[in-house]
């Protein structure tokens, strides 16, 4: 997606229109619609206002080929979303570790009693 299409997206996401979004970044309208037919592009220091103001990344911004903000979205809670599971699998091993150990050990006892456990009892 270009630049000018994330900005017209983020900017009908906050029901602006062109005039509004200009006034609030200080630029003129005219500004806003060049750079959403990509006529032009935004000075870098203009870029950062508009990733401070749409609380995106600038990366967003300047990345032709990222997708589309609700993909970049629905990416990121799919990650949280591993990153959650991986920890709560790894507490589960970590807790399964010291069972394996309590396990091994009354066996061991066990043994050491002459008793052979076989699991099932």
């Amino acid at each position: 997606m270009s630049l000018g299409l994330k900005i017209r997206e983020l900017r009908e996401r906050k029901g602006l229109s062109q005039e509004q979004l200009a006034d609030e970044i200080g630029v003129k309208k005219s500004s806003v619609s060049l750079w959403e037919l990509d006529k032009t592009s935004p000075r870098p220091k203009l870029i950062i206002e508009l990733a401070k103001y749409f609380e995106v990344d600038v990366d967003y911004l300047y990345t032709i080929n990222s997708p589309k903000l609700d993909e970049s979205q629905e990416i990121r809670g799919l990650k949280e979303a591993l990153g959650d599971i991986s920890s709560k699998l790894y507490k589960e091993q970590e807790k399964n570790k010291v069972l394996r150990k309590e396990i091994f050990n009354l066996k061991k006892k066990l043994e050491d009693m002459g008793v052979k456990w076989t699991g099932t009892e």
